[in-house]
């Protein structure tokens, strides 16, 4: 999946206007000596510019996979955010009077049990439609060796709603991450353009 992702990457980088994308090899050569392929580890001013006294590039693109097939957690994580709140606020309304507060118990309990029920049936559906992939990026000046930008995309295949009522075959599910890696890569390539053309206005530099 990483090194699919890494393929689509820089195919949609390349197809940017006015970005150039350095050798492949060397670079990873640089950013694997430098220990920068750990996702985790901070890039400092001297690593920067020996980077970028290595491949001669100005920025580089760090991206990870976070969610590959399924429905990304960033979204879970907001419906249950939302299901919970509503829930308590109507319960609450629900408790704050005397003829309804017997039922407003209950009421948490089975909505609770319903709401759970038909968000995963719903995250299930997603995963089986369009099977998400989901990709978090960062761009680091090799000037400064500070970070120009981050952010994240979410790629989705084709979406054929046929396959909730068949079994999707492992070889289809595959063709399905694929198409949504490409997909998020070309949203996160036009976003990361976006960010440098900005950083260079207000830097000065174009």
């Amino acid at each position: 999946a990483e090194t699919r992702a890494l393929a689509d990457m820089r195919k949609a980088l390349e197809r940017q206007k006015g970005l150039t994308v350095e050798d492949a090899e060397v670079t990873s050569s640089a950013v694997r000596a430098l220990g920068l392929d750990d996702q985790e580890r901070a890039i400092t001013e001297d690593v920067a510019r020996r980077l970028r006294a290595a491949t001669g590039a100005d920025d580089l693109v760090r991206f990870r996979i976070t969610d590959y097939g399924v429905t990304p957690r960033a979204w879970r994580t907001a419906y249950i955010v939302f299901e919970v709140t509503s829930t308590l606020a109507i319960a609450a309304i629900a408790y704050s009077y005397p003829s309804t507060r017997g039922i407003a118990g209950v009421y948490l309990v089975e909505e609770a049990i319903e709401e759970t029920a038909e968000g995963y049936a719903g995250f299930w559906a997603i995963n089986e439609v369009c099977r998400p992939v989901r990709i978090e990026a960062q761009v680091v000046s090799l000037h400064t060796g500070t970070e120009a930008w981050k952010g994240a995309a979410t790629g989705l295949s084709d979406i054929r709603l046929a396959r909730i009522f068949r079994k999707v075959s492992p070889a289809e599910r595959d063709t399905q991450r694929r198409s949504a890696t490409e997909e998020a890569a070309g949203k996160l390539a036009a976003e990361i353009v976006r960010a440098l053309d900005h950083a260079d206005a207000r830097d000065g530099r174009r």
